[in-house]
């Protein structure tokens, strides 16, 4: 059985380090969940300005990883229940990572300029 996977955006932190750390990228946004998911199958994504709704899915047992785009400590009290039921965590994160959340994350994937770039929009054709 493949793992199950679900990505947690914090589109606030997303905009802030494509505005300052990537020149105001355009990305697409299939193509950044499909590069997040790491080959896992996608249960649900969540893109948020705000903490999301909780639906303990870790709890559940209905995913396998829960693979985060953050940067601030929001997310640490919901990293350490899916951590106590075996889920792995990955967090994607910019320069600006608070480091509770990086340290309580089981993976950490720095975003760099390579990656930004294989999920950039296509230019439009006229």
């Amino acid at each position: 059985m493949a793992d199950h996977v679900a990505l947690f955006i914090d589109g606030a932190y997303l905009d802030y380090i494509l505005r300052d750390e990537f020149d105001r990228a355009r990305l697409d946004f299939t193509a950044m969940a499909n590069a997040m998911a790491e080959g896992a199958d996608i249960l649900r994504t969540y893109y948020y300005h705000c903490l999301p709704y909780q639906s303990r899915l870790a709890a559940k047992g209905r995913i396998q990883q829960a693979v985060l785009l953050a940067g601030d400590s929001d997310f640490i009290p919901a990293i350490n229940v899916a951590k106590s039921e075996g889920v792995l965590v990955r967090l994607f994160h910019g320069e600006g990572c608070h480091s509770e959340l990086w340290q309580a994350a089981d993976e950490r994937v720095k975003l760099d300029q390579a990656f930004i770039d294989s999920i950039r929009q296509s230019p439009r054709q006229p």
